[in-house]
């Protein structure tokens, strides 16, 4: 991947495919709609070791809005800043971004678009 330009993105593995992936490759790696797992445990939150991992490759971790991720089924913008917060705290600002992850209804996401 990092040959031909590819971004890997560890959002959909576990933890130690995550690290490996992060370890090995010579590009940033993204985690591009996780969660912090100390602001909610979840099992597909990601844990702090590879929080800082990720940042360490000079990659970013794009936060979701989908509320079983952010806690107790709570989709809303305040708790949402919380867990950008609390990465932005644990990896830097330049680190964190938005992943919201949203669409599940393409007919939704057709007529949104117009």
């Amino acid at each position: 991947m990092a040959r031909i330009g590819m971004v890997a993105g560890c959002s959909h593995v576990g933890q130690r495919t995550a690290l490996e992936t992060m370890e090995y490759s010579a590009n940033p790696v993204i985690l591009f709609h996780s969660n912090p797992r100390a602001m909610w445990d979840h099992p597909c939150n990601v844990r702090v070791e590879a929080m800082k991992v990720c940042a360490a490759t000079r990659g970013v971790i794009g936060l979701n809005g989908i509320g079983i991720f952010l806690g107790n089924n709570e989709a809303t913008a305040r708790r949402h800043v919380e867990h950008l917060d609390y990465a932005a705290q644990l990896i830097g600002p330049d680190h964190v971004g938005m992943g919201l992850d949203y669409v599940f209804d393409m007919q939704e996401l057709d007529d949104h678009l117009g």
